[in-house]
């Protein structure tokens, strides 16, 4: 009834509303981690700074801050007060074991370089005035004027491997900065409460991943499925099933464009009902014609001009014996066509004059074939007392309307007729047989008692 053009690829909007979709939400999904990984990771250094800087303003805060700018040399190491130092260091160092190290140190200069003054560490430690290079270093710097202590902006790697530092300022009974409280946390636990962090936003992405494929893949598919119906039931159309209606129940614009594809289709297929009743109706008339044609036609010409049917005339071509046969497709084939009767008939012994008029009307006839058909066949077959020339062209056939005058009217002409020759052909032809329809034109020549003058 009607032609959709190349067929619909299976599932193609299908497939791009889900890769837009995963794509967008997807994208959603990443920036929405990435921000909140983010958060939680300065969260997660603020946190670390925090405990840096309290744990060394608690340090610093413990310590008699005119005992420790009493301790000025390396003999001082064996004084009751730094015992008394060194062991506030090692209790806070006691409570939390991921204090690497701590100490407390006091400035030399304008504050690039520094000495040791106490050290927790009991196996190797630094002593009382071992200088420590902090060139760099802007918040060792600014330890003594932070009351509330200060922590690296960073992780630092140096001396105690890489990890987070924090100062705190120790302060005598004037309230006078004498030193500093240094503290170093191993980046490892730092390291293990990111990786702890990355690990569940990796599994809170993949399992969102998951769970927005799932649900896009639902929601597109109820999206999708009215529209894939509707492309089956057209394509059940398309292939002559005109009686399928499409249901869809979504109670939108889906809906709506199922019930005018049904509403369409019913109005093709009455017009294609009215069409084929028309046709019949055309064809049965166009059988009567055809049968008071042949009937009216044969009772005048009194059996010497048959009028036959596509059927009858196939089972005509079958009757003699087959002799030669010629294509006609050229100007030159008319003149091969002459020669073959010519030569034919001679064989057979058929007088001159009779053998005149044969080719005479084979030469009218192929000459017509050329002329409005374009192409043709003829083909001789022997008969018992005579001969068979049939030609069969695949041009427009003739005009039902004008058949009488092209038989019976001498020099009677029209663009889909055999003109003047046709009246010859009924002169000279014993017996005449005619098929003719849109498919082209069959006509059938019987010659008779050839050797008679």
């Amino acid at each position: 009834m009607f032609s959709l053009g190349k067929p619909l690829v299976n599932g193609t909007l299908r497939r791009k509303m889900m890769l837009s979709s995963v794509f967008s939400l997807t994208l959603i999904l990443l920036v929405t981690l990435g921000t909140y990984f983010y958060v939680f990771y300065f969260e997660l250094k603020n946190r670390y700074e925090l405990r840096v800087t309290s744990l060394a303003s608690t340090a610093a805060i413990l310590i008699d801050g005119q005992a420790h700018d009493r301790l000025r040399t390396r003999a001082d190491e064996n004084c009751a007060e730094y015992r008394e130092i060194q062991k506030v260091l090692q209790d806070i160092q006691k409570v939390n074991p991921d204090i690497t190290d701590i100490y407390t140190m006091r400035m030399l200069g304008e504050g690039e370089k520094w000495e040791f003054i106490v050290d927790a560490k009991t196996k190797a430690p630094f002593h009382i005035g071992d200088v420590y290079d902090a060139t760099g270093q802007d918040a060792i710097k600014q330890a003594y004027a932070y009351a509330d202590g200060i922590a690296d902006k960073r992780l630092m790697i140096g001396q105690w491997g890489a990890g987070l530092c924090g100062y705190a300022p120790i302060k005598n009974s004037n309230g006078q900065t004498v030193g500093i409280v240094g503290l170093h946390i191993a980046a490892e636990n730092i390291f293990h409460q990111e990786r702890k962090l990355a690990l569940w936003a990796l599994a809170i992405f993949v399992f969102s991943l998951g769970l927005t494929f799932y649900t896009t893949s639902k929601r597109v598919k109820s999206f999708t499925q009215p529209l894939e119906q509707m492309t089956a039931g057209v394509n059940r159309i398309r292939m002559g099933n005109y009686e399928h209606r499409i249901y869809i129940k979504t109670g939108d614009e889906f809906e709506i464009l199922g019930d005018t594809l049904n509403a369409a289709n019913d109005m093709m297929t009455n017009y294609q009902q009215m069409i084929e009743r028309d046709l019949q109706n055309t064809r049965m008339q166009r059988e009567k014609i055809f049968h008071v044609y042949r009937d009216v036609i044969y009772a005048v010409t009194q059996g010497k001009f048959n009028l036959l049917n596509e059927e009858e005339f196939e089972l005509l071509k079958r009757e003699g014996v087959f002799q030669e046969e010629v294509i006609i497709a050229a100007v030159t084939d008319v003149n091969a066509a002459r020669e073959l009767i010519a030569a034919y008939l001679e064989k057979r012994g058929c007088s001159q004059q009779h053998l005149a008029h044969i080719v005479l009307s084979i030469s009218e006839t192929v000459t017509n074939v050329i002329k409005h058909a374009g192409y043709g066949i003829m083909q001789i077959r022997a008969l018992d007392h005579g001969v068979r020339v049939s030609v069969a062209d695949q041009g427009p056939g003739m005009d039902f309307d004008k058949l009488p005058n092209m038989i019976f009217l001498q020099g009677f002409s029209t663009k889909v007729s055999m003109g003047y020759g046709f009246s010859i052909i009924y002169r000279f032809a014993d017996k005449i047989y005619l098929s003719t329809s849109e498919r082209g034109t069959s006509l059938a020549m019987d010659f008779l008692n050839l050797m008679d003058s």
